[in-house]
C-alpha cells in the first residue's frame, strides 16, 4: 500500500493535475475568444456556467465515492484468489472446490456493480456536458450567422471549430477534476503513516545481573 501511495503522490498526481491545468486553461481560452468575438455571448453564458458548475459537483462528489467502492470492493477478489490458489490442495482435498467458487463470484459481482455505476455515472455527466457543449455551439453559429456581415469570414470558422473542440475539454477537465481529487486520498493515507507513533527499538534488553557464585556445591 505504501508504495503505491507514493507512486500516485510521485507520478500520477502531478501529471493528472498538469493535465487538468491545460484542459481548464484551453477551455478559459475558447470562451474568452467567443466572448471577444461576439460580446453578447457573456450574457448567454452566464447561466450555462451556472448549471455547468452544479453539475460538475454533484458529479465530482458522487465519482468519488464510486471510485472509493470500486477499489475497496476490488481487493477482496484478488486476496481470496491469492488465498485459493495458495492453499487449493487442501481445497481439493476436502472437496470445497464450489464453496470457493461461489464465494469468488460473490466478490466478483460485489466489484462489478460498483463499477458499472461508477461508469454509468461518467455517461451520466458526458450525456448532459454534451447538452451543454451542443448549446454553447448553436448560440455561436446563431450569432455568427446574425452578424455575419460584422466579422470576418475566417473568425465565424474558428469560432465554429473552437466551439466544436470545447465539448471534449468540458468532458476531459470534469473527468480528470475528479481523479486529481480522489488521488489525494493518497496524500491523505501518507500523512497518516507520518502521524503513526514510532515503534519501539529492535534492540533486545540488557540481561539482568547474576548473583556471585559461591563455588561448587556437590
Amino acid at each position: 500500500r505504501l508504495s503505491r501511495d507514493l507512486d500516485e503522490v510521485d507520478y500520477n498526481l502531478p501529471m493528472f493535475t498538469m493535465q487538468l491545468g491545460n484542459c481548464v486553461s484551453r477551455i478559459l481560452a475558447t470562451l474568452a475568444f467567443l466572448v471577444v468575438t461576439q460580446p453578447v455571448m457573456l450574457a448567454l453564458l452566464a447561466p450555462l456556467a451556472v448549471i455547468y458548475y452544479y453539475v460538475q459537483r454533484y458529479y465530482r462528489r458522487s465519482s468519488i465515492e464510486l471510485q472509493r467502492l470500486d477499489a475497496v470492493s476490488r481487493s477482496p477478489v484478488y486476496a481470496n484468489f491469492s488465498e485459493t490458489m495458495s492453499g487449493l490442495d487442501t481445497v481439493r482435498a476436502y472437496r470445497m472446490q464450489d464453496r470457493f467458487i461461489r464465494r469468488h463470484e460473490s466478490k466478483v459481482d460485489t466489484n462489478a456493480r460498483c463499477y458499472l455505476m461508477a461508469r454509468t455515472a461518467e455517461e451520466w455527466i458526458s450525456l448532459r456536458l454534451d447538452a451543454i457543449s451542443s448549446t454553447i455551439l448553436l448560440l455561436v453559429g446563431l450569432l455568427n450567422t446574425a452578424f455575419r456581415h460584422q466579422i470576418p469570414v475566417s473568425l465565424i470558422a474558428l469560432a465554429l471549430s473552437e466551439a466544436v473542440d470545447l465539448t471534449n475539454y468540458l468532458n476531459f477537465s470534469v473527468k480528470n477534476a475528479a481523479t486529481v481529487e480522489s488521488r489525494f486520498n493518497c496524500v491523505e493515507r501518507l500523512l497518516a503513516y507520518t502521524a503513526l507513533p514510532q515503534e519501539a527499538p529492535d534492540e533486545a534488553p540488557p540481561p539482568a545481573p547474576r548473583p556471585p557464585s559461591t563455588g561448587w556445591a556437590p
